[in-house]
């Protein structure tokens, strides 16, 4: 078991070198292409119009700071993730975003690390994708101990997709992205979304 769980977290290490560096190709290949088109602007500037050279070194010196961000983040996120330290995220950026929030435990259970730093990574996208896309009122979430199984559930009454998927990849990344991670634990998506009922995501993961 000890020699599988190694295997495992290998694995998840591997899975999350490659998301990042997916999200360094995505977010900031297209920010630092812009920096270069502006520098060498500025440099075709600074003779000709002062002024406009200046408000481009300033646009310059905004997109840096964006970088700046954008790569903490990216850092912050290949830190240990924790249930509590996400539901406390969830809380605070859902009320943010005028979201109530409510949270249902039904378990005690404790939870191995890499499978909890999983499990968190999925709460994480699946709150991100409440607040940017469910225009919602409510969001519940639930953490659930079924037999040898955890089950975490995240619903909301937001507007639902307008449109039925077949994929998971049709979904986005993001959905594209738990469904691996999870695969890697064997552990398990279920997506539901109408335009009525709103969406309900619920993962199932092994407790050990």
């Amino acid at each position: 078991m000890q020699k599988a769980n190694k295997e495992i977290t290998r694995l998840v290490k591997n899975a999350e070198r490659q998301r990042i560096a997916r999200d360094l190709h995505d977010t900031l290949g297209q920010t630092l292409s812009m920096i270069t088109v502006k520098s060498e602007l500025v440099e075709r500037l600074i003779t000709k119009d002062k002024e406009q050279a200046i408000a481009e070194v300033q646009d310059v010196q905004t997109i840096s700071r964006s970088i700046l961000l954008q790569v903490r983040e990216l850092v912050s996120d290949m830190q240990s993730i924790t249930i509590e330290d996400e539901l406390n995220h969830a809380k605070s950026i859902l009320q943010s975003a005028g979201i109530q929030f409510i949270y249902e435990k039904n378990t005690a259970a404790s939870i191995e690390p890499t499978i909890e730093h999983i499990l968190g990574m999925c709460l994480r996208e699946c709150i991100t994708n409440v607040v940017n896309h469910s225009n919602a009122d409510t969001c519940t979430i639930s953490l659930e101990e079924l037999q040898e199984k955890l089950v975490l559930v995240v619903k909301d009454d937001g507007k639902g997709l307008d449109k039925e998927y077949t994929r998971f990849d049709e979904f986005g990344n993001g959905v594209l992205g738990m469904r691996e991670r999870l695969l890697l634990i064997e552990g398990e998506i279920n997506y539901e979304s109408n335009q009525s009922q709103g969406t309900k995501v619920t993962i199932t993961v092994p407790k050990k």
